[in-house]
């Protein structure tokens, strides 16, 4: 017996297989009971209803379950019910009465109650009063004394379609649309203000006084809910929820304030009766219903709330004062008071299991008896102290925490082919010279030493890389193996190779377990050997300790049938790239220990230096060659063509924002015309349409060309995105090399230059920011910049100027010996900055100067060139295949020129979108 489980006191089930909602249960006297006893009145969806009369005294044996004469009446009423209420709706007597709403009318009915002169006790009927016919189908309703009669309870249904009936009694009144709607939802009535309280589908509380609801017509007053015009309804206040409201209350309690207490899905709201706020409470559960209830504090707000975990909390304002384990998932839960329970908690749940409960224990009658006084034996005491504190002392003083592995652990495996498929499985993608794209494939396992129930293996890849399929699910697996196959999806550049298999599961304890295993692809998947090119535009030397390697040797899965027989060139070139071709050399030094990398493309060029370092660091380790190679950029850093590739993705991002603007505004311009069209047509007087619907069809041609010229510039700008990535990596990798930077510092380089590229918030502005708080921290030139820190705003900015300053001055006050460190250390970093460096404001800062780090000439021919042993006449002339997918020109007037390649005619087409 536990304090925090709920008690059950009587419980049932409302008939079997049907469904109930929050209106389907109210709480009531409503057979008139001269003892005031509360009645259950439960109507299923199924169209069937229920009164009960819980009855405890004829329980025996101490059962909790219902009697047979504990249900008073079941009637089929023929069609689904939507919504009980209990009320004074009859206008010759002030008893009790039910009213119940279903989809197309409202009834009101009576108990009738004969008295037996048999032991199988009273008779109860329902009886029809009068019952209301409506036009359209009903989705709630309330009761109260609307226009401030007493003695009365009058009726409102809210339809699915926005209008409101109201019905005083056996009389029809008016009927109202209200404004701006388009889902109902939870009503009620606040008698104090005599207005109706609703949540909108707009997530919002509006309030409609009963007074501007009865005026607000122009139509002639008739028995008719067939409404078609009237003045427009206006809110009195309105309150901006901001999630959708689940359940509302008044609150007309003597000790507590008026309130209107609504439940959210995510909090709960008490406000006023005029529509001010009096508290919010943020929930960390999902709410499944909610009822106030009276108590004596003064001026405190008192609610159950039942959650989706079968949880009962207690609050009073925004303190939770006691919680309880539940049965079931309640939908509807009220409080109600019998022959020997106060208070008692009546719950209902969606399939009608029906429970009456209490919060506490029954008392307890045993008494415990008394101890036994003992003396206190001190020694043994303390010899049993000592041996706790030597067990104590010896469980804490290992801090190595190792996760042992169970019965039910899972091992991920990946294992990658050494070949390419021989077909591919990248069917529908081809390359611009009809050259299939290649795929791998890789065979990924799963073992467990015990069944393992409901696995999850989801596979992640970066964009253009694609798999074949990326989620697997198993209802329960010991040892399985997948074949999953790797392919260039969209042309462009990867800026990595690594994928990722994720298995997600739940042991046999209900713990969760994810086991995570890397995938390696090789760099044959995305680029292909071809001969040599003699010139390149962009060119980058690597200096090692070793003698230069046989590069057939170092790459021989991609040296082919194109490269020269001494193995000091290669050539690569990426899979379906479309600009136009460019193609990678890796070039060994005859008389020096350094390698070079030269291509048309900046940003092809990060795969195969990446590449050739990790093989030359496996070549030497493998031939156990002492000390191991150290590999180190000398050059000028090539700053100038990382900023060329980073502008060309910020100019496709400021071509995108116009686009989307000039949409937004041809959209409102053709709404606006819709407007003044359908104006005229409804007059009664047609008038001429000036040119109206020419204008209309002008405006819809140009939304369908900045539609697509909108999907153009996202495609170009998941490919700018892609270039900046693998250029940014590539650049770090560079600095990384220039100043020798350990792991930890490269770590810190590579979160600051970030090749994430997301272009929702905008990676220009976000990698500015982390640039400027470097520089004013760990890089500082004094100790003013640590006080000037700021947060900047994130909008994006008009040119690049201040990302490439920040770039240039980062890579300046490295060169200097500056350091990235993170933590108390930062602060003993001073790097002291050249002359003309002003870093008051994070805008001005300025490139120093004679820096070594200025405009680099492409294509500039590099200090001992004449060492690689490979001529130009050796090399084989380069064809140039291919035309760029999309390019950005300017217009004089400010505008912007798309073009998009040929047109399948031979013909270049463009879209030209005007500034104004």
């Amino acid at each position: 017996m536990s304090l925090f489980k709920v008690r059950d006191w009587w419980s049932t089930t409302a008939g079997g297989e049907e469904e109930f909602d929050q209106g389907c249960m109210c709480i009531a006297n409503i057979d008139n009971d001269q003892h005031v006893s509360d009645k259950i009145i439960t109507g299923s969806f199924a169209g069937i209803l229920r009164i009960y009369s819980p009855k405890p005294e004829w329980r025996e044996g101490g059962t909790s379950g219902a009697m047979p004469d504990d249900l008073l009446i079941e009637q089929q009423l023929g069609s689904h019910i939507i919504q009980v209420l209990a009320g004074k709706f009859v206008s010759v007597n002030e008893k009790s009465h039910l009213a119940v709403l279903q989809s197309r009318k409202v009834s009101v009915y009576e108990i009738i109650v004969t008295e037996g002169a048999v032991e199988h006790g009273n008779q109860y009927q329902l009886k029809l009063i009068y019952e209301h016919s409506l036009q359209r189908t009903a989705f709630c309703m309330c009761r109260g004394p609307f226009g401030g009669v007493s003695g009365k309870d009058f009726l409102c249904v809210q339809s699915m379609d926005g209008a409101v009936s109201m019905f005083e009694q056996e009389t029809f009144v008016f009927s109202r649309f209200l404004p701006g709607f388009l889902l109902p939802g939870p009503i009620c009535y606040v008698s104090r203000t005599d207005s109706f309280v609703l949540a909108t589908s707009s997530w919002q509380l509006e309030s409609y006084t009963y007074q501007n609801l009865a005026i607000a017509t122009d139509a002639p007053k008739e028995e008719s809910q067939k409404i078609s015009s009237g003045k427009r309804v206006s809110a009195t206040w309105s309150f901006n929820l901001g999630q959708a409201a689940i359940e509302m209350h008044v609150i007309t309690f003597p000790s507590t304030p008026p309130s209107i207490l609504v439940l959210g899905e995510r909090n709960i709201f008490c406000l006023s009766d005029v529509g001010k706020l009096r508290f919010m409470h943020k929930l960390n559960y999902n709410p499944s219903c909610m009822v106030p209830y009276r108590t004596s504090s003064e001026g405190k707000v008192n609610y159950l709330v039942a959650s989706h975990t079968k949880t009962l909390m207690v609050y009073e304002d925004t303190k939770l004062r006691w919680a309880s384990q539940m049965n079931t998932v309640p939908v509807v839960i009220r409080t109600a008071s019998f022959h020997r329970l106060r208070g008692g908690i009546v719950a209902l749940d969606e399939r009608g299991q029906l429970q009456i409960c209490y919060l506490g224990t029954d008392p307890s009658l045993f008494v415990a008896p008394a101890t036994e006084s003992r003396d206190i034996n001190y020694e043994q005491q303390d010899v049993e102290m000592r041996s706790l504190q030597k067990v104590i002392r010896a469980s804490t003083k290992s801090t190595d925490f190792m996760v042992t592995t169970g019965e039910d652990d899972l091992e991920l495996a990946a294992y990658v082919s050494d070949d390419l498929d021989s077909v591919s499985q990248a069917q529908n993608i081809d390359s611009q010279d009809g050259e299939p794209i290649p795929s791998i494939s890789v065979k990924i396992s799963i073992k467990c030493k015990s069944p393992i129930q409901s696995v999850l293996l989801s596979i992640h890849v970066l964009p253009p890389l694609a798999v074949t399929k990326s989620l697997f699910k198993f209802s329960a697996v010991v040892e399985t193996t997948m074949i999953v196959g790797f392919y260039l999806s969209q042309p462009g550049v990867p800026a990595d190779l690594n994928a990722k298999a994720v298995a997600t599961y739940n042991t046999t304890s209900g713990a969760p377990r994810v086991v995570v295993q890397d995938i390696t692809l090789p760099l044959q998947l995305v680029m292909k050997p071809v001969p040599p090119s003699r010139t390149a535009m962009y060119k980058i030397t690597l200096d090692t300790n070793k003698a230069p390697a046989n590069l057939n040797s170092i790459f021989p899965d991609l040296s082919g049938e194109n490269s020269d027989g001494s193995g000091q060139a290669i050539g690569l070139q990426v899979y379906g790239n479309n600009q136009e071709k460019p193609v990678v050399t890796l070039l060994a030094s005859r008389n020096a220990q350094r390698y070079r990398i030269q291509c048309d493309s900046w940003e092809c060029m990060w795969l195969p230096i990446r590449d050739l370092m990790e093989r030359l660091r496996a070549y030497y380790k493998q031939m156990h060659s002492k000390p191991p190679i150290q590999i180190w950029f000398s050059g000028n850093m090539p700053l100038q063509e990382y900023f060329a590739v980073v502008e060309d993705h910020f100019q496709v991002r400021l071509v995108r924002e116009r686009h989307k603007q000039l949409l937004s505004e041809r959209a409102a311009q053709f709404r606006a015309i819709q407007r003044r069209l359908l104006a005229r047509f409804k007059d009664t007087t047609p008038a001429p349409l000036s040119n109206l619907d020419t204008l209309l069809e002008g405006t819809y041609h140009q939304i369908l060309a900045l539609s697509e010229a909108c999907e153009e510039t996202e495609k170009q700008l998941e490919l700018t995105a892609l270039n900046v990535a693998s250029a940014t990596k590539l650049l770090c990798t560079l600095i990384k090399l220039a100043h020798k930077m350990s792991d930890k510092e490269a770590g810190i380089l590579e979160a600051c230059l970030s090749s994430n590229v997301h272009d929702e918030q905008g990676w220009e502005e976000s990698t500015d920011a982390v640039l400027t708080h470097m520089l004013r921290t760990c890089l500082s030139k004094s100790y003013k910049d640590l006080s000037q820190l700021a947060i900047p705003q994130l909008t994006i900015p008009t040119d690049t100027s201040k990302f490439r300053k920040h770039v240039t001055l980062l890579c300046d006050r490295l060169a200097k010996g500056g350091h990235l460190r993170i933590g108390t250390e930062d602060s003993e970093t001073v790097v002291t900055a050249s002359e003309g460096e002003v870093t008051d404001d994070g805008s001005s800062l300025e490139v120093p100067a004679g820096s070594k780090f200025g405009e680099r000439k492409a294509g500039k021919k590099l200090a001992g060139e004449q060492e690689f042993g490979v001529s130009p006449e050796q090399l084989p002339p380069v064809v140039n295949k291919g035309k760029a997918l999309t390019s950005l020109s300017p217009l004089p007037e400010g505008g912007t020129t798309l073009s998009n390649g040929t047109n399948g005619t031979g013909a270049e087409t463009e879209l030209t979108v005007d500034a104004e």
